[in-house]
């Protein structure tokens, strides 16, 4: 995923907040790699949701005009955003899949309102872009982003692999703790409490009686 200085998308007729984005992706492939994240089914049926949206081929049609085509590709990624932003509010997936979600939705915020905008009531307003002139969104910078995220959320909408299982917890090397009667270990066994023998007992009570 290509980024500017700035951390928004270099390609397209504007720049996108993606560093958020960019950052969440290479987690997700990290952990995912690492075998330290596993979605949940929630998070499964989400994340193959909004793939379904992110793939979703252009409409077919006969003698297209370019402004046509135009509010095509625009209303693909509106639809990736409708669709990472109805997940999140479901509230429903893991921390992880949540982040990545709704690093989707910040960069594909201009898709907001384009191009159908929302009823007044349905959504609050958001502001342009920058280098965005109002009503229109980067469209090429968006459809940039789409490879990246298609193979991303393909892998994490996959079912798990026949015989992959939880990475095993780290293993803690032995601590050894000092003190006035010698030093303690975590390998060391558990030692077993209880009550006194009523024999002791008795004993300690005489032993309080003669100090008095």
């Amino acid at each position: 995923m290509d980024t500017g200085d700035d951390g928004s998308a270099a390609t397209g007729a504007g720049p996108l907040p993606t560093r958020a984005l960019t950052r969440e992706s290479e987690r997700a492939r990290r952990l995912l790699d690492a075998g330290h994240w596993h979605p949940a089914p929630a998070d499964t049926h989400a994340l193959a949701a909004v793939l379904a949206r992110l793939a979703a081929p252009l409409p077919t049609r006969k003698h297209p005009s370019g402004r046509t085509r135009l509010t095509d590709r625009d209303r693909r990624l509106h639809r990736v955003l409708r669709s990472a932003v109805h997940h999140l509010d479901a509230g429903a997936v893991d921390p992880p899949a949540a982040a990545l979600l709704a690093a989707v939705a910040r960069a594909l915020l201009p898709w907001h309102a384009v191009p159908n905008p929302p009823a007044a009531a349905a959504a609050p307003r958001y502001g342009g872009e920058r280098g965005t002139a109002p009503g229109e969104a980067p469209t090429g910078a968006g459809e940039a982003l789409l490879p990246d995220l298609i193979a991303l959320f393909t892998d994490l909408a996959a079912p798990r692999r026949a015989g992959r299982s939880p990475a095993p917890a780290p293993l803690m090397e032995p601590w050894r703790v000092r003190h006035s009667g010698g030093s303690v270990t975590t390998a060391d066994p558990p030692r077993e409490y209880g009550l006194p023998r009523p024999s002791a007992a008795r004993g300690v009570k005489a032993r309080q009686d003669r100090g008095r």
